[in-house]
């Protein structure tokens, strides 16, 4: 039997925790567990696609269908520090836990309920949402 891992600050490695989420998604099945595109990605944007994950909600974001060079330069780099910041920013309050990598393309992170903020209309958002995002982001740590 394996031995529980080194918890790090208190929190449970991601790919210790979330393992089993992500077991039984993979690149050849990802069609079959998606339940809605959010985006389809430009060349340049990653898709992100709402997905089933053993009962759960997920979301990836997804650069495999980038064109090559796009995907190499900017697809692998991007997942790579995404989810190091995600794994920086786990804990925090209205930050998706990254449940890990789907392959070096692709990210899975929670998937919280909310309104697109590109569909909001100008003007729409008043001054509380600034005081409350301002007191939403003074416990992030500085690292």
């Amino acid at each position: 039997m394996d031995a529980a891992p080194d918890l790090e600050e208190g929190v449970m490695p991601t790919h210790y925790a979330h393992q089993d989420l992500l077991s039984g998604l993979n690149r050849s099945n990802l069609d079959d567990q998606t339940v809605q595109y959010v985006r389809r990605g430009k060349p340049w944007q990653a898709d992100l696609l709402l997905v089933k994950l053993n009962g759960k909600l997920g979301v990836v974001k997804d650069y495999s269908k980038r064109p090559w060079l796009y995907r190499i330069a900017v697809g692998m780099f991007s997942t790579w520090r995404e989810g190091m910041i995600y794994r920086k920013l786990q804990g925090l309050p209205g930050i998706p836990r990254l449940f890990g990598k789907l392959d070096r393309y692709a990210l899975v992170v929670e998937y919280i309920p909310g309104k697109d903020a590109s569909k909001v209309k100008p003007g729409l958002v008043g001054p509380g949402f600034f005081d409350k995002l301002l007191r939403r982001s003074e416990p992030c740590p500085i690292r």
